[in-house]
């Protein structure tokens, strides 16, 4: 985030980390930067200078109010629910919170709720459904979005327009991207699985107010399937392309206990997804099979246009944000519908 003079000239940056900002650091003058100490609820509770030095202390009420015994004089946009991104306008009181204004004052949002009923309030200017002690909103969206890739690749595959196609579809406001070492056998992949359930775990503790999302393409699906037989379950799983292993040999991957809601989307003519299944059905690749796990989704996606796209080249199709919302995105709102049916 950064704050502009009026002909533009960058002057202010904020500097963001995982679980909120860092530092506000003055383009013009570096020897003012300031860093943040946040609480475990991610409120900024004080300012240091370079030397540790308290220079701004923030006391807020659980609506977001500042309390009496502040003090200091940094402009500073992060305050209360700081690691939420929400962003405090000292001439109107008001928070900017991505979709929508949030006044402390009367504890309400000044516009209605971006998802509607589908929040599970049926006031749609409530905060929180009044309980701000235990909950936030961080954008009147809703979600956090775990990117998985695939084997020998990395993170660096989602592209930037990916990601925010795909956060649209969620309706999410925050998203990570993990990285494993992209192995292909699938005793190292479960292996990988144990480590990611402590990652999901970690992300879930740092938003327990927050549906957690996993997206994950080819052998990163694996690497997710696993890990939510592991751990507490999150809102969804879409997996890209990704192969079943032999639910026979390696029960870990199609765990039926699994309470996570999974979506498995395949093209027929993936070849990578035929070419690592351990098993077949009828010729095509095991990932389009019916699965009898109750929460297990399994669906057939045009990624590709057959004679045109090479096998290897659909797999890739399903990183492409075009193909996300022309192909992808559609199926995977249809499936959200039905899964918040079900909570």
């Amino acid at each position: 985030v950064l704050e502009l003079s009026p002909n533009g000239t960058p002057l202010v940056q904020y500097v963001q980390g995982l679980l909120g900002p860092i530092a506000r650091v003055d383009l013009q003058n570096g020897a003012n930067a300031r860093y943040y100490v946040l609480d475990a609820r991610g409120h900024a509770r004080a300012m240091v200078d370079s030397t540790g030095s308290v220079t701004d202390y923030y006391e807020h009420d659980a609506w977001g109010n500042l309390l009496p015994g502040s003090y200091g004089s940094t402009p500073n946009l992060f305050k209360w629910n700081a690691a939420a991104g929400y962003q405090h306008v000292p001439f109107t009181g008001l928070y900017h919170v991505g979709a929508r204004e949030y006044d402390p004052r009367t504890a309400r949002w000044l516009q209605r709720d971006p998802i509607g009923q589908s929040s599970g309030d049926p006031n749609l200017y409530r905060y929180c459904g009044n309980d701000a002690v235990n909950a936030s909103d961080p954008s009147g969206f809703e979600g956090i979005v775990i990117f998985v890739h695939g084997s020998k690749s990395g993170s660096g595959r989602f592209s930037a327009e990916f990601l925010r196609a795909v956060k649209e579809t969620f309706r999410a406001d925050g998203h990570v991207s993990y990285h494993w070492d992209g192995n292909t056998s699938y005793s190292d992949i479960a292996k990988d699985a144990e480590v990611f359930a402590k990652f999901m775990k970690y992300v879930q503790s740092r938003h327990p107010s927050k549906p957690v999302f996993i997206v994950a393409h080819s052998n990163g699906g694996n690497v997710a399937s696993a890990a939510c037989a592991i751990v507490p379950p999150v809102a969804g799983l879409v997996r890209l392309g990704s192969p079943v292993p032999d639910p026979f040999n390696y029960p870990e991957f199609t765990n039926h206990s699994v309470m996570t809601p999974i979506l498995n989307l395949y093209d027929v003519d993936d070849a990578v997804a035929e070419f690592y299944a351990s098993v077949t059905d009828g010729g095509r690749p095991i990932s389009a099979t019916s699965m009898t796990h109750r929460n297990w989704t399994t669906l057939e996606v045009d990624v590709g246009n057959p004679g045109k796209v090479s096998g290897i080249g659909v797999h890739a199709q399903f990183l492409n944000a075009g193909v996300w919302r022309r192909a992808l995105g559609p199926v995977v709102t249809e499936w959200l519908k039905r899964v918040k049916g079900n909570r």
